[in-house]
């Protein structure tokens, strides 16, 4: 995150949980499971081949003929199949491993409170509630308790995650793999 907001505002649909977490000086991070906005991170590696080599192949063929036997020597199909493999394991990993605590940052601009979608959609159809937290403090409280639990110091620009929302999910294509693996693999190591 280039730039931390100094404070970040929390809706809650739920009056209990807002209370609570008052009464209990506690916050809840949530697993991203829990989470229900269609556009919040759903960590995962998406293609607009449905990750299959065979169509990655075919693209070659049709529009880099030229590279394409370089194309398959520098990522031969076991070797995709690995990455795939690889990378949707990475994906898991991060999705079970990964809590968040979703908020909205306050800025200069404009603030949270007066957003009537937030309201609508985070707080209970305007009937919620919204509590501003200090990201110093708790950014201090998250590193606390990382290193009470893992026994690990942790970067505080790993606290703090800005997510840009929007309409549709960027897939990886069969141009960005081909340029990607003909254009900076150029020595590729076939045993790497």
């Amino acid at each position: 995150m280039t730039v931390r907001p100094q404070h970040v505002m929390r809706f809650y649909g739920n009056l209990e949980y807002a209370i609570q977490s008052i009464r209990c000086n506690e916050i809840t991070f949530l697993h991203p499971d829990k989470l229900n906005d269609p556009f919040d991170p759903p960590f995962s590696f998406t293609t607009d081949f449905n990750e299959d080599y065979q169509a990655l192949i075919k693209y070659g063929q049709q529009h880099h003929a030229e590279t394409l036997q370089n194309f398959k020597q520098s990522l031969p199909e076991n070797n995709w199949k690995t990455f795939v493999e690889k990378i949707e394991h990475f994906f898991n990993c991060l999705r079970s491993s990964t809590f968040l605590f979703s908020t909205s940052a306050v800025n200069k601009d404009k603030h949270p409170k007066d957003n009537l979608c937030m309201w609508s959609h985070y707080g209970k159809g305007h009937r919620g509630i919204a509590i501003e937290f200090n990201t110093d403090l708790l950014a201090k409280s998250v590193l606390e308790k990382n290193k009470r639990l893992n026994g690990q110091d942790m970067d505080i620009d790993e606290v703090w995650c800005e997510i840009n929302y929007t309409p549709k999910l960027p897939k990886i294509t069969c141009q960005s793999v081909f340029q990607y693996v003909i254009n900076v693999t150029e020595y590729f190591d076939n045993k790497a």
